[in-house]
Order: structure tokens, then sequence, then C-alpha cells
């Protein structure tokens, strides 16, 4: 598994050196010697039998073209010191070996396809557009960024086609005026900016892109059906149309709020003469257009019609959880393990002098804090002994215990320091060392393994409207940690997740703040 060449052979049951050279009862003779002969014949046999398997296993799963090991600074300030001639513009450790989207440049083959996306057996594998609809100030960029950072989160090609942004870069900032669509001026304007970001959507879609998603008012059925038209004259090209619609005063303040942090707003006065001139000529998707969901009030109320496919359900589950309520999410390692002090992998030990003395510096750390109130907060834990002992101490008013944020499964691994990998299977090591992200250890999971296990995990997060602190393990919190920073996945392995730190992070539709604390404890000061 993962890549490695290790084949398992049993030893044989050690035996008695007198009883090796002694004869057993009844096999003295002619007889005797006849089984004693044909026995060893059998286990040389059996011995070229088990090389040659380890040695066409080796040549399929061992071939290494070219090592090469990126150095990258880390988000959280952690750097990998790995050797490097040349830092690669994707990330850190990126090898020719990576993975379909990684590719030596010099290599002329197509980046690999998913087949069929949507299953509707169109040449081109069912490519799908995302485009949103909606007045001003209803949660739109919400929905498309969240979108985007989920699926390129669980390895689809994904990007965002901002309207706004080609229009500040084609027309720069403009008055209310210019988004009248009495105008004829104006509105030819903005058609050709909606007309160009279509042919960006269509080049990118073609050249290996899976997912799509424009990210504007689309407010007239003109500019819809020049963007269904334009997909149309794509094979298998499907549209997913995504409509934020809210007139509830308090989920419009909150938007705006947000509003405020993107390059388009200047003031509260101009944004409401905006959205009038867009009212005006407003009509609200219907049955005609294809397949919608409709998201009323940041996600009170959801309107679906006609949703069919993998991907575009996927895509409506991952909608029905989301809504605009700010709150933090804090997620911290468990305390120093026992096999943390003897560097071993894996395992299922307790915490050591060190850690427990963590567990209660990090409870008393969060009672102090103003946002993270008991009779609000909810604490989630991995099912492991040593992150139940960290969690339990925290005064909270819900307690979850997860078996999805388990540490990653090291399989035939657990329990050995790395060294000892190194020494006793040298070719799953160097399989790991090649890539971290996509190797998966001998009966163990990878990195994608994690992140197809927390899916549940993240739609509960997104659903979750109260303060919360996970406590799990280094490779779960950096696949949690890229999720909502939205990195590569390129860069999940080797991201900074340090113990006896607490992360807090803030998730909002521009991105995600972050704040680290390092909870000193008298054995460290």
């Amino acid at each position: 598994a993962g890549g490695g060449g290790y084949v398992a052979i049993p030893r044989s049951r050690a035996t008695d050196d007198r009883s090796a050279s002694r004869p057993e009862a009844g096999m003295e003779g002619p007889r005797g010697r006849e089984l004693v002969v044909v026995g060893c014949v059998g286990c040389v046999a059996l011995t070229l039998f088990a090389y040659m398997r380890t040695r066409k296993h080796n040549r399929r799963g061992n071939v290494v073209t070219q090592e090469r090991f990126i150095a990258g600074e880390q988000p959280g300030g952690g750097v990998d010191t790995s050797s490097a001639e040349q830092q690669h513009p994707e990330g850190p450790n990126i090898g020719f070996l990576s993975g379909a989207s990684w590719f030596n440049p010099d290599k002329q083959d197509p980046l690999p396809e998913k087949t069929d996306l949507l299953h509707t057996g169109h040449a081109r594998g069912g490519k799908l557009i995302i485009a949103t609809v909606g007045l001003p100030g209803r949660g739109k960029t919400y929905i498309a960024r969240k979108v985007a950072r989920y699926l390129r989160w669980i390895n689809y090609r994904t990007r965002v086609f901002s309207l706004a942004k080609a229009r500040l870069d084609k027309f720069g900032t403009k008055d209310p005026e210019f988004f009248d669509e009495t105008i004829a001026e104006y509105q030819s304007q903005r058609l050709e900016v909606l007309v160009d970001t279509l042919e960006d959507v269509m080049r990118y879609l073609n050249r290996g892109g899976e997912v799509a998603i424009v990210d504007g008012t689309n407010t007239t059925r003109t500019r819809r059906d020049v963007i269904r038209q334009r997909a149309a004259a794509e094979d298998g090209f499907t549209i997913l149309w995504i409509e934020a619609i809210s007139e509830d005063e308090e989920v419009l303040e909150k938007n705006i709020e947000n509003m405020q942090q993107s390059p388009d707003f200047r003031a509260v006065e101009e944004f409401q003469q905006r959205v009038a001139k867009y009212r005006k000529c407003y009509t609200t998707v219907e049955a005609e257009d294809g397949m919608f969901v409709k998201v009323y009030d940041g996600g009170r109320r959801l309107e679906l019609h006609d949703i069919h496919g993998f991907l575009p359900t996927k895509v409506v589950s991952f909608v029905m959880n989301l809504h605009t309520i700010p709150r933090p999410v804090y997620i911290t390692r468990h305390g120093e393990s026992e096999f943390n002090v003897r560097g071993l992998i894996g395992g299922d030990s307790g915490l050591s002098h060190k850690g427990a003395m963590y567990a209660r510096a990090l409870s008393e750390y969060i009672a102090e804090q103003a946002d993270l109130p008991s009779d609000q907060l909810q604490v989630w834990s991995s099912t492991m002994y040593r992150a139940r002992l960290t969690a339990k101490q925290i005064n909270c008013h819900k307690y979850v215990e997860w078996r999805a944020l388990r540490e990653i499964e090291v399989g035939v691994c657990d329990g050995l320091a790395y060294e000892q990998i190194k020494l006793r299977m040298p070719d799953e090591y160097r399989a790991r060392e090649q890539d971290k992200l996509r190797y998966r250890y001998p009966r163990g999971e990878s990195y994608l393994d994690i992140i197809n296990r927390l899916e549940p995990v993240i739609f509960e997060l997104e659903r979750n409207k109260e303060p919360l602190v996970v406590v799990a393990h280094q490779a779960v919190h950096r696949c949690l940690y890229a999720y909502f920073l939205d990195l590569p996945a390129e860069e999940v392995p080797f991201l900074s997740i340090p113990l006896h730190t607490l992360i807090r992070l803030d998730p909002s539709a521009y991105g995600c703040k972050e704040k680290r604390v390092r909870i000193l404890i008298r054995d460290e000061e």
C-alpha cells in the first residue's frame, strides 16, 4: 500500500539446535530420507516464489525517477528544513511523482481528468459551472468562496471568477449610475466584462479545471442567458445556479459589515444606491433556468430545483450547512504523550507529566477567555486516550468525541520510531519522503485518507454557530488548518502544528484570521 514495496514474510518457528540435528521418531531409514528431501525442495521453491514476488513488487512500486525536496516557510512559522536547489512555485516538497497536478514541466503528458464528474456521459467529463445570483450584500461571495474552498480541499480543481474584480481591473471604481440597466453604455460595458470572464472560465475548464464559480449579481435574465448559451457551446458543461435572497435586517447588517473588507465597497450610502439600481431589473431564477438552489436569509431556508448528479448534490449538501454568524474556532493538539517523549508514532498512550500539566493550563486559559463562555462552549475531541485526557478538563456545555478526529493510522509502523522504519523498511521510508501527501502506510492511511474521513467534521464545523475548541492530533489539525486557510493540498503534510499551542481561527468571506497562543508550563519556563 502507498507505493511501497514492503512484503511481510513470517519467520519460521525457532528450533533448538539439538532437536534440529536429531532425527524425529519414525524418520530413520530410506523413507525418512525421502521425506526430508521433499521437504527441502518445497522450502527452496517457496523461498524462490517469495523472492520473485518481492522483486516484482519492488519494480512496480519503488521506481524513483528523481527525488527533489523543496524547503519552504510554513504559514504558521514552521520551516521545512529539507535541502533544495530552488524554490518550487507551487509549494514545498513538490516532486515529479507527487501527483496528477504537479508534473515535471518538461513532460508533455496532458493532465488526467476525472471521468465524467456529473455522470452524464459527455466527452469532456461533465464540467460544472456554478453561477451566483442575487443583489449585492446577500452573501454571494461568501457562499462562492466557501464552496470553492471546500471543493479544492476534497481535491477538485476549482477556481472563483469574480465579476466585480474583473470590472474593477477593466474600468476601475464606478458610481452607482454605472449599474443602471437603462443606460445602454454602462450596460454594454458590464456585459463586456461578463463575456470576457466567461472566456476565461472556458479556457480554465478546457485546460484541466473541473469546477468554475462565476461570482456576480447576474440579476437579469439577459445575463443568465449569456452564461447559459456560452456553456451550451461546450460539450458536457452544466450550470448550477446559487441564488442568495435576504430581506432580514439583521442578516443584511452583518453582510454589509463583512463587505467592508471588499475592495468594491466605498460607503454604506453608496452601497444602498447601487442595490436600488439592481433591484429595478431583478428577476429571480426560475425552473426554466435549470438546476438551482435558493438560499434565504443566510441559510435559514433553502429551495432546490432539479438537483441531480454526484457533484451538484455534494455542493448543495455543503451549502445547506453554511451560515454567516461569526464564531471563533480553536484547534490544539493533545498534551505531550508518552510516545512523544520516546519518539514513537501511533499507539494510544497516555499523557506524560508535561502533557498533563498542559491539559490543566489549557483549561485554565480557556476559562479566562471572554469569547469562550462555558455555557456556550463546545469541545470536540478525538477518541484517542491522550486527546480525551486533554479535553475532558475543559469546562463546557457540550462535549463530543469523534472517531474521525483520530490520528493518522500508521499500520504496521505502529509503535516504531522513524529511524527504525528507515532501517527496517527503507522502501517505505523513501516512498513517504518522496510524497508525504499521498503516501499510505502499509495497512494504514495517507493524508488524503484523513481529508476524506474529515468531510463530515467540516460539515458540522460549518453548521456550528457556537464557540468551539477541537482537541486532536498533528495530521488531523494540518488538514483542518489547510481547509480554513485555503492552502494547497501539497502543503498539508508540512504545516506547523506544534505541541502545547492553541490556534484561534476566525473564518470570513475574504479569508481567515489566525492567532497562535503558546501556553507555557513550569517545565518549559
